[in-house]
């Protein structure tokens, strides 16, 4: 593959005469930015590095720069990430510029390295040092261009356009050379040493393919760590068959996007130009990782013990599901146009929704030993209720399809009523007093700062306040939760849902429905995110 066939975006240049850059004095410059001054610190270093790709450098010296930006863009980067990652989307005005930041700053270091790239392949023949250099240059790009659609991700857009047809591009070019398995040291990658560029391009693939925009925006920075590590399981080989219903991806090289799960009906000619990617052993990977860490231990790697007892074992569960077993949806959905609907954030709001506006109250009726309780715990702080009524100010939310399974709503103006992937929601069509429907927002997506789509995942038609307490816990206070009836025709039996930490299997709950209190024991956990537990129950034993 020659030079002109690369398409790759770059900046233009300004200017025909290369700068007189000192690589130890830009070394000592960096070293002495002010790290405190986070913003102060980030500005310099973004308008340094953007001046610098826009000039005529030579290819060895502006590798030999980029190299020097990596670590401190990376420690910034983290920095601005506290400002945005986690919050509801859309974000406010106020936190977009660090969001934006962090994503420009992988755009202009895949500038840089692209144009190391074409630099290096003009050359007619590569000497093993140039091919080496290549592969350097090469996993670089890639890794940051991955970080691009990796901040993208993390507020829910889909990324620049053209940056998956160029993470294949190079990958293809790579393979050309063959460059793919040329070990590639990166201090930024702790887990493996060293990597490479077949590394970098299944670890994008595996990214995409993660199913992002369902990821809670917490969990999408532990992916990429934890396919720092384990990326290379994956198999990636020449398309020669059909693709099996699990652990198999296509991977189209001349596509704007990752590919397609296993059971796509792509027309595969000519075969030359795809790809299969087959998870199977990433997928046992990830299944004996789920399990010792239910035995209480943690995964022996280099990840560590922080990595797994922070959210581990959801995380592991959504990519058994996301790498593995490729669902499908179980219900069609129905276009909607002209619907608006109401709807309510967090246990304790659905919970005055259910009760007409009033605040839940626990009966005062003794169970056993445990004394009266009739006070809800303040420690419930969750966001507020959105509400549109009829006749509005037209910022209500658009319901955009429905279906037995869930629906899909959004609005062009959302800053004020942002939601999360794992939040619990009810809802009910705008100014009817219908019940409320239980359901949790499975997915987010923004195509504009300003414009905000989410899916909900259906849970309950309907939905009773009650109150819980463990009964381990002498002296604590009752929490607002709801109780989901029972669902016959889809065997799903009646459900507690909780403020997150008091799931334990088999643990004895004191369960008030505002007429009576009565022991109920936990049986097993169905859903859990960062703002709610959903487990079932039975009577004691």
């Amino acid at each position: 593959m020659s030079a002109m066939a690369l398409q790759l975006s770059l900046p233009p240049m300004v200017g025909q005469t290369a700068p007189d850059v000192d690589v130890a004095a830009t070394e000592r410059w960096l070293a002495n930015l002010p790290v405190l001054n986070v913003s102060e610190t980030s500005h310099q270093l973004f308008m340094t590095l953007s001046t610098l790709n826009r000039r005529p450098l030579d290819s060895t010296v502006l590798f030999r720069i980029l190299e020097l930006y990596r670590r401190p863009i990376e420690v910034v980067s983290a920095e601005q990430q506290k400002r945005y990652l986690g919050l509801p989307v859309p974000l406010p005005m106020d936190r977009r510029p660090a969001a934006d930041r962090t994503l420009q700053f992988q755009v202009e270091l895949a500038y840089g390295y692209k144009r190391v790239v074409l630099g290096l392949s003009e050359h007619p023949i590569l000497t093993p040092e140039a091919r080496s250099a290549l592969a350097q240059a090469v996993q670089r790009a890639i890794r940051c261009l991955t970080k691009t659609l990796l901040r993208s991700y993390e507020v829910y857009a889909a990324g620049p356009e053209g940056t998956w047809r160029e993470i294949h591009q190079l990958y293809q070019f790579a393979e050309a050379e063959a460059v793919t398995e040329l070990p590639v040291a990166d201090n930024l990658n702790a887990a493996v040493v060293p990597s490479g560029v077949a590394h970098a391009y299944k670890q994008a693939l595996l990214l995409g393919f993660s199913d992002p925009f369902h990821m809670p925006a917490q969990l999408l920075q532990k992916i990429d760590s934890y396919l720092d590590a384990y990326a290379p399981l994956a198999q990636l080989t020449l398309f020669a068959d059909a693709l099996k219903p699990e652990c198999e991806f296509l991977v189209d090289l001349e596509q704007d996007r990752a590919g397609v799960a296993g059971g796509g009906n792509a027309d595969i000619t000519p075969q030359r130009r795809y790809r299969l990617l087959a998870t199977v052993a990433l997928a046992r990977t990830l299944h004996q990782h789920i399990t010792t860490l239910r035995t209480g231990a943690v995964p022996d790697d280099a990840l560590g013990r922080n990595f797994y007892s922070n959210r581990g074992q959801e995380l592991l569960a959504r990519l058994i599901t996301a790498w593995g077993v490729n669902p499908k949806r179980l219900f069609s959905r129905a276009p909607k146009t002209g619907t608006r609907v109401e709807i309510a954030r967090g246990i304790t709001h659905i919970s005055r929704c259910l009760g007409n506006g009033s605040t839940f109250v626990p009966s005062t009726s003794d169970v056993g030993p445990q004394p009266a309780r009739s006070k809800i715990s303040g420690q419930q702080k969750e966001s507020g209720i959105y509400m549109d009524r009829t006749g509005g100010s037209g910022e209500s939310w658009e319901l955009l399809d429905e279906g037995a399974g869930g629906f899909s709503f959004g609005t062009s103006r959302a800053a004020d009523r942002p939601l999360q992937v794992g939040d619990l929601i009810a809802v009910r069509l705008g100014g009817e007093q219908t019940a409320w429907t239980i359901a949790v927002v499975r997915w987010a997506r923004s195509s504009t700062p300003d414009r905000i789509e989410f899916g909900a995942e259906r849970l309950a038609p309907a939905a009773e306040a009650v109150a819980v307490v463990a009964s381990d816990s002498p002296g604590g206070e009752f929490m607002t939760a709801l109780r989901l009836p029972e669902i016959r025709t889809l065997r799903r039996p009646h459900t507690l849902v909780t403020p997150c930490g008091l799931f334990r299997p088999q643990r004895i709950l004191i369960l008030d429905d505002g007429y009576r209190s009565r022991p109920v024991r936990a049986t097993r956990l169905l859903n859990l995110s960062s703002s709610f537990e959903q487990f079932e129950f039975a009577s004691p034993d």
